[in-house]
C-alpha cells in the first residue's frame, strides 16, 4: 500500500472518531454523556474560539431530556423544572437556560411537534439535535394522549398527530442502543404495546 494509500486510510479513520463522540450509536451512553456535558460547557465559554450559545444550549438540552423523559407532557412541567434547579447542584445546569426550558411548559402540543420537527433539521446525520427530536417527538405524544384521554370534546385533530409523533419518535428510537432507553411499562413506548397504540 502506497504512503497516500496509507494517509488516506489514517484520515477516513481520524474523521470517523471525530464524528463519534457526537453519534450515540457509536459510542458508550457514560462517555457520550460526559462528551455532551462538556461540549456544552465549551461551546458556552465566551473565551472559546467558537464560542456558540445556542449550540451550547442544544447540548444541554441533550443532557437535560436525560434526566427529565416526559417532562413537557406534565401538569407540573413549570414547578418540576423548578425543583430540578433547586434540588439538584448540577455544576452543568446552566441557569441561564431554566426560563427557556419552562418556556417550553407552556407550549402547545403542535408546537412541541414543530420543535421536534426544528431539532430533527438541524442536523445531517445523528447527533445530540437528533436526541433532542426524538424527545421533543416522545413529548407531543404524551401530551397528545394525556389531552385525548382528559377531553370531553372533539380531539380527532390530535388523532393524526398522535400517530404521527410516535412514528417520528419510533425512527429515532430504534437506531439507538437497546440499553439507551429505557422506556417505562404499560405507555405506548413499552416493547411489548402494539404496534398501532
Amino acid at each position: 500500500m502506497s504512503l497516500l494509500g496509507l494517509a488516506a486510510v489514517a484520515f477516513a479513520f481520524y474523521a470517523a472518531k471525530q464524528d463519534n463522540p457526537l453519534d450515540p450509536r457509536k459510542i458508550e451512553r457514560s462517555s457520550y454523556e460526559k462528551n455532551i456535558r462538556e461540549l456544552s460547557k465549551k461551546y458556552g465559554d465566551k473565551s472559546f474560539l467558537n464560542y456558540d450559545p445556542q449550540k451550547s444550549f442544544d447540548l444541554y438540552l441533550t443532557h437535560f431530556f436525560k434526566m427529565s423523559w416526559g417532562i413537557y407532557a406534565r401538569k407540573d412541567c413549570f414547578q418540576e423544572i423548578e425543583n430540578m434547579y433547586s434540588e439538584f447542584d448540577l455544576i452543568y445546569f446552566k441557569t441561564n437556560a431554566k426560563e427557556k426550558l419552562q418556556s417550553y411548559c407552556s407550549y402547545s402540543i403542535e408546537e412541541l411537534m414543530n420543535l421536534g420537527d426544528e431539532y430533527a433539521q438541524k442536523t445531517k446525520s445523528f447527533d445530540y439535535n437528533t436526541l433532542n427530536a426524538m424527545h421533543f417527538y416522545y413529548n407531543t405524544h404524551m401530551k397528545a394522549l394525556d389531552t385525548i384521554i382528559d377531553s370531553d370534546g372533539d380531539t380527532s385533530h390530535l388523532e393524526n398527530l398522535t400517530q404521527e409523533s410516535y412514528d417520528k419518535f419510533k425512527n429515532i428510537r430504534n437506531q439507538l442502543p437497546k440499553d439507551y432507553i429505557q422506556l417505562s411499562n404499560y405507555t405506548p413506548f413499552d416493547p411489548n404495546a402494539v404496534e398501532d397504540f
